[in-house]
């Protein structure tokens, strides 16, 4: 049985096990000639020799367990029909059903990871654009994803603005809270500390500066809510639009058509 082996397998396992009827292969034959003949076993190394890929692999060198080999060749395939021999059914000669099947799962299997390994590479290449764009605007500005000098330009005008306004408000008071005798000042120091605390907890350059935004508009509502509490009063809201009832509406005139 053993003298089925092509004698360059052999020869690689006196090689590498130091002779070519290891205990590992000994067993594996024992074992499946518990369902196979001889001469079955035979054809299924001669076959899988080649078949399997491992003629192939010797001639190129890659065959780097010669013993592991030879044992593949003898063990029953993947099917779960032990009368099935790589994809026959010995007692009929007809393919076999459960290989078919088998064959079809694994090209849907197949084409299934391709896809997926399209899209991931096809997700990739978007996160290594989107790696390169402003992270404010998302627009290539060559700041190679550092935030572009109008998103910040745009950012930090929008906390002087914050600042203006809130001056403006707190200019309006007949007595100034001692607290907002520079608005200005106490909302830029706001937006700044904003900034840093941000820095200090890890954030990139677009979160301190959103950070700091937020932070003077919010200092610039308070500005104004307390420009109204000293009025006396809260911002009027429009009352809501009238609507009138179906039965005040005018009625058709006879014969028209809605």
């Amino acid at each position: 049985m053993l003298g089925a082996f092509r004698p360059e397998l052999r020869a690689a396992m006196r090689e590498t096990a130091h002779t070519d009827a290891p205990k590992t292969l000994v067993t594996a034959v024992t074992k499946a000639l518990k369902g196979r003949t001889a001469e079955q076993l035979v054809d299924r190394v001669l076959r899988r020799w080649t078949t399997h890929g491992y003629e192939a692999k010797f001639e190129a060198g890659q065959l780097e367990r010669p013993v592991g080999a030879a044992v593949a060749m003898l063990r029953h395939g993947e099917c779960p029909d032990a009368g099935c021999e790589d994809g026959t059914v010995l007692e009929s000669g007809e393919a076999c059903v459960l290989c078919i099947e088998r064959g079809k799962n694994y090209k849907a299997d197949h084409a299934a990871a391709r896809k997926s390994a399209k899209e991931a590479a096809a997700a990739d290449a978007r996160r290594a654009a989107r790696a390169m764009v402003c992270p404010s605007c998302e627009q290539d500005r060559g700041t190679d994803g550092t935030v572009c000098p109008e998103c910040v330009t745009g950012m930090e005008r929008d906390v002087a603005e914050a600042a203006e306004k809130a001056a403006r408000d707190i200019a309006r008071m007949a007595t100034v809270p001692e607290e907002w005798s520079d608005a200005r000042a106490r909302v830029l120091a706001e937006a700044a500390a904003a900034r840093e605390d941000a820095r200090q907890a890890g954030a990139d350059q677009l979160g301190e500066l959103l950070a700091a935004q937020l932070a003077a508009r919010a200092a610039a509502r308070e500005a104004h809510r307390v420009r109204l509490a000293a009025l006396g009063g809260d911002e009027e809201v429009p009352p809501p639009a009238r609507i009138r009832s179906r039965s005040r509406l005018r009625p058709r005139p006879p014969g028209r058509s809605r």
